[in-house]
């Protein structure tokens, strides 16, 4: 654990949490992911198809097990490669490398810039040039994608210090446009590679197996060449983070660099599952509720068609956003875990930890789809209510909302075929 806060008020809030307090903002916790993961350790290595910051990787590896994770947000990728203690020693070497070159912003005379864009002219020549500083330290003993991936997770979590932006109604998003302050950027990224040093050697010295993958890639449409025994996953939560859109600044970022022509991969052409846009759907009807099979979300879609609030608005709001919104979020998960089965041992067992929200004085019934999903596949799923447990409400922007609508039930999906 990181305890030195005063050093890292100079990046975003997502990164500074991660630093300080190792939080993912996901539904895995070491007490109830700990035990899942000694009960499936005989199988050897442990999946997390949609991995997140790499939670399950830093769990297994300083319990002696190995894992494979996927992901398909790439800031978020990035910290799991960060994350990876297969890669410690690499990463510590290059950030030493870079703490004793002094020299590693060039000098800007304007003070400050104000811009609607996320990046000014001035701050998008530094992080090219500091993305090619990093690359060029990086060693020849690993692959060239390596070295451009270990770059970027090193370049990216820095890069908000170089956005302009405004804090947005929820802590971790912010909003477009705003003032970029250039004076003392050398001594901010001293400070900013200092407190990742020490994150990056925490990992690895709490690591006992070093044995991980962590893969960039869409549930819905990743091809792999192996199969596996043994997983551990959590879902996208619905109607809450939109965890593209959390790091919008970083994603920007990285399509500037692929535009010019300094990366190849690592951006998104599919909208992020619970992530999707439905702006483009405004006054009409749209249910998609034929193509998901699970009964549940077809109840749960079917009662928001038919439902009375209070206020006008509420069938409005339905019509125009929860609809299109759940029906797609249905939709998506069902595409990822249908493709996450053709990956499957005949024999295997795993969990899925699902943390069901509220949505119009209703229960969101993602885990009970899931059960569905896979039942329909062929394979035995069920809660595991010994890991079942309501959780406290984090909070709302709308001060309204308490009690029953901001219930949150924690399950645990055992999923299995022997």
């Amino acid at each position: 654990m990181i305890h030195n806060f005063d050093q890292i008020d100079i990046i975003r809030d997502p990164y500074r949490a991660l630093l300080s307090s190792g939080r993912t903002y996901a539904a895995f916790e070491k007490g109830t992911t700990i035990p899942l993961i000694h009960e499936l350790r005989h199988h050897g290595t442990i999946i997390d198809p949609m991995a997140g910051f790499g939670s399950l990787m830093q769990f297994c590896s300083e319990i002696d097990v190995s894992s494979f994770n996927i992901e398909y947000n790439p800031p978020t990728f990035l910290w799991g490669i960060i994350s990876n203690p297969k890669y410690s020693t690499e990463i510590t070497g290059i950030i030493d490398a870079l703490i004793a070159n002094k020299r590693k912003m060039p000098k800007i005379r304007k003070r400050a810039d104000v811009s609607e864009a996320w990046f000014t002219t001035p701050s998008q020549e530094i992080i090219v040039k500091l993305f090619r500083k990093i690359l060029k330290i990086s060693t020849e003993h690993i692959t060239k994608e390596m070295q451009e991936q270990i770059s970027l997770a090193i370049l990216i979590p820095f890069v908000g210090r170089l956005a302009c932006f405004v804090q947005g109604n929820i802590v971790t998003h912010v909003k477009r446009g705003g003032i970029c302050i250039y004076d003392g950027l050398t001594e901010d990224f001293d400070r900013y590679l200092v407190v990742l040093k020490k994150s990056v050697t925490n990992i690895q010295e709490k690591c006992v197996n070093d044995n991980h993958e962590f893969v960039f890639g869409d549930l819905r449409t990743i091809k792999l060449d192996r199969k596996f025994s043994a997983f551990v996953t959590s879902p996208p939560y619905p109607n809450s983070r939109d965890y593209y859109k959390m790091f919008a600044p970083e994603n920007d970022c990285l399509l500037f660099l692929k535009s010019e022509g300094l990366i190849n991969g690592l951006t998104v052409d599919e909208p992020l599952i619970s992530c999707v846009s439905v702006s483009k759907y405004p006054n009409k009807n749209i249910i998609y509720r034929d193509d998901i099979s699970s009964s549940s979300a077809q109840n749960f879609i079917e009662y928001l068609i038919n439902y009375e609030g209070k206020k006008k608005q509420a069938k409005y709001d339905n019509r125009v956003y929860y609809i299109p919104y759940f029906t797609s979020y249905f939709y998506q998960i069902e595409m990822a875990y249908r493709n996450f089965a053709n990956y499957l041992e005949d024999t295997f067992e795993g969990y899925i930890i699902v943390v069901n929200n509220t949505a119009r004085n209703r229960v969101i019934p993602v885990a009970e789809s899931i059960v569905e999903l896979f039942q329909a596949i062929g394979y035995n799923a069920a809660i595991n209510k010994k890991y079942s447990r309501e959780l406290s409400h984090v909070g709302s922007i709308n001060p309204k909302v308490k009690g029953f609508k901001a219930k949150h039930m924690e399950h645990s999906i055992k999923v299995w075929r022997k």
